[in-house]
């Protein structure tokens, strides 16, 4: 009806040409099932994130799934799909096991993980996906680099290199490794023969991620749609809350999700929300409860970001979180780069795999958004971590469900005995508790291993 067309925003509505509009509308509709699926998407109004090759699986599992098949049904299908991926990466961590002289036993450490179990196999998170095809890229790669007869390296590396451009196009984090790859290649074997297996990673990765470039067409696009004839389109639901879909932030632009994910979302961080507490002004908070770790003077935060804001065109909240991306990321880069200097000139393959784990693992905790599932990118690699302390993040990490838990009791009013309500609580006390007494225990064990008796704490 036309009154229920009239309640969506013009923007909004004619953002999406009618075709794609109308065949949207029809898979809608399709069955009950999918109407149920599309209903629960948690942030509608932002395309998916997810890249190509993430997205190719999802095409075949639901090319397997019935029609009629019910909401249940399709979960089911779509977790055994992941869980396969799952049994993949074990048998790759007993392939790198073996390669590195280690007991097959270790590959337990991954295969009876709590955590991997449930965020597979039981929440179905896709990210076994790029685990796989990454831990396959480290093992090909590693079996080049350390294996006694070299007769296909050339081949191993070319190899390696498009399985990780692969990886980034299942999920992007993947190219954090790169300057290991890159640096311990060219160590090892030269610059000529680097060059080959790079361009090969650079061509599968601009292959596997062009669909998701900014359209540079939009304005065409829109003045096509705001043309066309939409008065035999199915009717829009009413949505008050409809996107701002202008063309700086057009509905079908693919890079949106990625700049919103960048640019504001943060979740169990750790380090990142100490610096970004003691930047942050006071008036941009969102809730209003400080963060009692605070220690920089409002007044101090926000001359730190007022010249940020004014560059960037951007509010103080949004040139705080800009800020404390860059010196983080800088720490990162810092990392990466000692990590690939030492890991270059490595001739043990539990060195390289060590360095390929702390690559992954600093880059989770260094990151804004630390969800539990994040943590399984450096699972596969945690067996060749030289302090056992590593292996209990995986279980810590566990606490972040504790933030529903406490959002759903204590939504406004204040937690007892914590003060702050249910998020903040979580996010400036329960975080501590997930984090800090770790970051002691590997603290305690880095120095005992570099000024004790370093033999006794090496993990064999």
């Amino acid at each position: 009806p036309p009154a229920a067309r009239d309640a969506v925003p013009p923007a909004a509505r004619d953002a999406v040409p009618p075709d794609e509009l109308r065949r949207l509308v029809e898979l809608r509709d399709s069955s009950p099932a999918v109407a149920t699926i599309l209903a629960r998407v948690h942030y509608e109004d932002l395309p998916t994130i997810y890249p190509p090759v993430s997205q190719a699986v999802f095409a075949c599992c639901s090319f397997v799934t019935p029609q009629c098949a019910t909401v249940f049904q399709r979960l089911a299908i779509m977790k055994g799909c992941f869980v396969l991926f799952d049994l993949g990466t074990l048998a790759v961590v007993i392939g790198l096991l073996r390669l590195a002289g280690r007991h097959a036993g270790w590959s337990l450490a991954y295969g009876w993980c709590p955590l991997v179990v449930k965020e597979i196999a039981n929440s179905g998170h896709m990210d076994a996906i790029a685990v796989f095809l990454t831990s396959a890229a480290v093992l090909i790669a590693a079996s080049a680099l350390f294996r006694k007869t070299s007769s296909r390296t050339a081949g191993a590396g070319l190899l390696a290199a498009a399985v990780l451009g692969l990886a980034v196009g299942a999920k992007l984090y993947p190219v954090v490794l790169v300057p290991l790859f890159a640096a311990t290649w060219t160590g090892r074997f030269g610059w000529r023969q680097t060059v080959a297996p790079a361009v090969v990673f650079a061509a599968v990765v601009a292959l596997v991620l062009w669909p998701m470039l900014p359209e540079k067409d939009t304005k065409e696009r829109e003045s096509r749609a705001a043309l066309a004839d939409t008065s035999d389109l199915p009717p829009l639901p009413a949505d008050s809350s409809a996107p701002d879909t202008s063309p700086a932030m057009d509905s079908q632009d693919p890079g949106r999700s990625l700049r919103a994910f960048l640019g504001r979302w943060e979740m169990n961080d750790f380090l990142f929300m100490l610096v970004l507490e003691n930047v942050k002004p006071d008036g941009n908070r969102q809730p209003k409860d400080p963060a009692w770790f605070a220690v920089v003077p409002d007044a101090w935060r926000t001359k730190i970001v007022a010249r940020p804001a004014e560059w960037f065109d951007v509010e103080p909240s949004a040139a705080a979180f800009l800020l404390t991306r860059i010196v983080t990321g800088s720490v990162f880069l810092v990392v990466v780069g000692v990590l690939a200097w030492h890991a270059s000139g490595s001739r043990e393959s539990v060195d390289w795999l060590r360095a390929g784990f702390l690559t992954v693992a600093w880059f989770w905790l260094l990151s804004p958004t630390q969800n539990p599932w994040y943590w399984t990118w450096a699972m596969p690699l945690a067996v060749f971590a030289r302090g056992r302390a590593w292996l209990a993040v995986s279980g810590l990490a566990l606490v972040y469900y504790l933030r529903f838990w406490l959002d759903y009791h204590w939504p406004d009013e204040s937690v007892p005995g914590i003060g702050y309500s249910g998020k903040p609580a979580f996010d400036y006390v329960v975080t501590w508790l997930e984090f800090a007494p770790w970051f002691a225990l590997l603290t305690f064990f880095w120095a005992y291993r570099h000024f004790g008796r370093t033999e006794t704490w090496r993990t064999q």
